[in-house]
Parts: structure tokens; C-alpha cells; sequence
């Protein structure tokens, strides 16, 4: 009997990083370092998990948790800026 061996695939999950993580993150520290206010480079980054949570809704029927944690931490961000500011 030959046993097959399970191989993990992580591509699905790279993606998700990159596009709900990596690329936000990137985008506020740009958009800082050329003067735009972090309400507004906040405001920007969130597009990118907010597509990317319709787009595998629609596609998936399901919500990406990545996308959901990652929109989280960026309206608590943009409470607290528009609150302590």
C-alpha cells in the first residue's frame, strides 16, 4: 500500500497577507512620509482589505478572516486618531 503524502499549500494564504497586511502597512507609511494626514492614509488603506473581503465574498461565499482582523485594527486606528486628535 502506497501512501500518499500531504503536501500544504500556502498560496491562498501569502495572498491574503500581502493584500490585507504587507500592502496596507506600506501604503500608511508612504502616504505618512509624504506628508498625508493618518486620518487619510488610514482612509486609503482600508480600501484594500475591503475589496479584497467583497471580492472573496462574492467569489468564495465566505469572509476571509485575515481581511476581517486586518479592517479591525484599521478602524481602531482611525478611532483613535479621530478621537485623541
Amino acid at each position: 500500500m502506497q501512501s500518499e503524502r500531504f503536501t500544504p499549500r500556502f498560496g491562498g494564504l501569502y495572498r491574503s497577507l500581502f493584500v490585507n497586511v504587507v500592502f496596507p502597512l506600506t501604503v500608511v507609511q508612504i502616504l505618512i512620509h509624504r506628508g498625508v494626514p493618518l486620518i487619510s492614509a488610514l482612509a486609503i488603506s482600508a480600501i484594500f482589505p475591503v475589496t479584497w473581503s467583497i471580492l472573496e465574498a462574492v467569489n468564495e461565499h465566505k469572509l476571509d478572516f485575515i481581511a476581517a482582523i486586518s479592517l479591525v485594527f484599521i478602524i481602531g486606528g482611525y478611532r483613535r486618531v479621530v478621537l485623541y486628535s
